[in-house]
């Protein structure tokens, strides 16, 4: 049942910087001109000064969304579900009712349930509006005793504020049904291509282990002959050695193309995050292994610094997390070829609070703007992204309990943060 709740919000819960600080502008810019607006042009308005001034200083800390520290971001949901439920349901009652159903207010109501739809899903609306109706009714009638209050304005409120919810979930309902045929097309074409390459790998990679055998005989046979002289082409030292890696280069570069078809399709069917078979795992040893199998070259492993770090344990799947490991080392190679320059540094730490996997690349770096939508489905600014990656990535470590996150400065360096909860046995 949690699980099946958890998907359902699975694509609700997570709320782009960039919409809070659009919002964060809104509110600070909105909160105080329309105040002296009301007392310059519209003497007739009553306005409540602490409820406006209280508005307006919700919204400046939304302004510097990207400047709050970890331990602060970990309330960035519930600041911002309070947030719009003080906005626009709360205050828009309150001040409706303060002003006897003026228009001026009406048309503001409608424009906050606009703003309360554009903003957030069907499932917020329902849950939020009515919560905040009631509240500032309540909040009025405490204040100002119940001769303040007309019940045809209550009830002209409430028709306007159902016919929103209508809309909202009409609409929102239309959307979710478009990203659910989306993602179904994906999948069988996902699941496609994975059925049509993975037999012409399969045949590769038999063939690379045939070559494998009898190569070597057929290299000291060519150097049998060239000692005797027997006149054969000659074939310089660099190129034996590079046909004597070509078995295993091939073996590498199939293994790594089956590895990103089975990372896609994985990404792709959420319903496989159980820990139904989930176990106590090494982080160390998933380094190790992925290390051993991601198809690095050489020059790619003088890039990497994975110095002797403590070691920890998990509950999860050693292969899911190679395959966030894979999609990480994808990205930090990917991010230092484009800037020619950098490193990539893995280390871990073990806490009191928690434990630690730290991946970091100094290659191109990423802005603030790209950090909040990169675990986005679909997401992506490069020319080989896919964006279901990182919203892999994050499925995996939410399934295990944990956390990722990223920071990063454009430029300079990315680092993705992996936590780990402390195993109950542990």
């Amino acid at each position: 049942m949690i699980q099946k709740l958890r998907s359902i919000f699975s694509d609700r819960i997570d709320v782009s910087d960039t919409l809070i600080k659009t919002l964060g502008i809104f509110g600070v810019v909105n909160f105080p001109l329309f105040y002296f607006v009301n007392k310059l042009f519209l003497e007739r308005e009553n306005e409540f000064v602490f409820l406006r001034l209280s508005a307006f200083l919700l919204s400046v800390p939304l302004l510097f969304i990207d400047y709050w520290p970890p331990y602060l971001k970990r309330y960035k949901l519930f600041y911002w579900y309070s947030y719009i439920f003080y906005i626009f349901p709360f205050f828009s009652t309150y001040m409706f009712i303060e002003n006897y159903g003026s228009n001026m207010w009406f048309t503001k109501v409608i424009i906050g349930l606009f703003w309360l739809i554009l903003v957030t899903d069907w499932m917020t609306v329902i849950v939020i509006l009515p919560l905040g109706v009631l509240t500032g009714w309540i909040t009025h009638y405490l204040i100002n005793g119940p001769d303040h209050i007309d019940m045809s304005i209550m009830t002209e409120l409430s028709i306007n504020y159902v016919w929103a919810v209508l809309i909202a979930t009409v609409f929102s309902r239309g959307k979710d049904n478009i990203q659910k045929e989306r993602l179904n097309a994906m999948k069988s074409l996902a699941g496609t291509i994975a059925h049509e390459m993975r037999t012409p790998f399969l045949g590769i990679r038999s063939s690379a282990g045939g070559i494998k055998r009898f190569l070597p005989s057929l290299i000291d046979g060519y150097k049998k002959a060239k000692e005797a002289n027997l006149g054969v082409s000659p074939i310089s030292e660099k190129n034996l050695h590079q046909l004597m890696e070509t078995p295993d280069n091939l073996d590498k570069i199939t293994l790594s193309a089956s590895l990103v078809i089975d990372m896609l399709l994985t990404s792709l069917k959420g319903e496989i995050f159980t820990n139904k078979h989930y176990e106590v795992k090494s982080i160390k040893s998933c380094v190790s292994e992925m290390f051993q199998e991601y198809p690095l070259t050489n020059d790619e492993k003088s890039l990497l610094n994975w110095t002797d770090n403590p070691d920890f344990t998990f509950h999860g799947n050693d292969l899911l997390m190679k395959h966030v490991l894979f999609n990480l080392m994808k990205n930090g190679l990917y991010a230092i070829k484009a800037a020619n320059k950098g490193k990539i540094m893995i280390w871990t730490e073990t806490t009191p609070k928690g434990n630690y996997l730290y991946f970091k690349d100094t290659g191109t770096g990423m802005s603030p703007a790209m950090v909040s939508h990169i675990f986005d489905r679909f997401y992506s600014q490069t020319h080989h992204g896919t964006g279901i990656g990182l919203a892999f990535c994050k499925a995996v470590m939410t399934s295990f309990g944990g956390t990722i996150s990223c920071e990063s400065k454009e430029g300079e360096y990315t680092i993705f943060i992996l936590k780990f909860p402390i195993p109950l046995n542990a």
